[in-house]
């Protein structure tokens, strides 16, 4: 028997179990390994993409808030200069009419001296006719005037036709650009320097309105 055994011819060697576990272990743990590697390297893509998406998203929500902030701005300096351009306006209206009344005022009263005995003239001329025309008498007019209008005056008078009916008289209580008409069913009268007072003292109201818009829109 034992003759029969040793004549097969095969060699036998003990077989190690450390051995078959460790090259199967070996296999295990490298593949373990590299699963862990995957998982490692899709964790950290996740990671850059969530830190990249956070980025961009903070990215937007500043520019947002810098667009809102840079519209706040703008929309708060065009109102700025709306104002200012509106009290740009209002101070040239209101020097435009304060130049214009000084010229006004320097004219004005020149111009009604001037006009006066002309203006003067016509009235009476036009009130000789009303009278006449109604079936009055228009001899019973009566003119008082300035004294230095009266000759200018009696000229006007005599070239409209209107001399025989009209009675003129100087009165020193009148000032230039004044003149009292009377008759016996009414009265009229010119006065060119209150014209001008007139015109002057509206436009001088309407400076101060301008003055006072101005101040309240400061």
């Amino acid at each position: 028997m034992a003759g029969s055994r040793r004549g097969t011819g095969m060699r036998t060697s003990p077989i190690r179990l450390e051995n078959f576990v460790g090259s199967r272990g070996l296999r295990f743990s490298e593949y373990g390994a590299k699963e862990s590697d995957a998982n490692e390297i899709d964790v950290e893509a996740i990671e850059r993409d969530a830190f990249a998406r956070g980025v961009e998203k903070g990215r937007s929500d500043a520019e947002a808030e810098r667009a809102a902030i840079a519209l706040e701005e703008a929309a708060t300096k065009l109102t700025a200069i709306s104002l200012e351009l509106n009290q740009a306006i209002s101070l040239m209206e209101t020097q435009r009419l304060q130049y214009l009344e000084q010229v006004l005022s320097s004219l004005l009263p020149s111009m009604a001296t001037s006009a006066f005995p002309t203006e003067a003239a016509h009235l009476i001329e036009r009130l000789v006719s009303e009278i006449a025309t109604g079936g009055g008498d228009p001899c019973i007019l009566r003119v008082r005037a300035p004294e230095d209008a009266i000759n200018e005056l009696s000229e006007l008078i005599d070239d409209a036709g209107a001399a025989g009916h009209v009675g003129l008289f100087p009165d020193p209580s009148l000032a230039t650009g004044e003149v009292e008409i009377g008759w016996d069913q009414g009265g009229a009268s010119l006065d060119l320097n209150g014209v001008v007072s007139s015109v002057l003292a509206a436009l001088r109201q309407e400076i101060t309105a301008q003055n006072e818009g101005a101040r309240d829109e400061k």
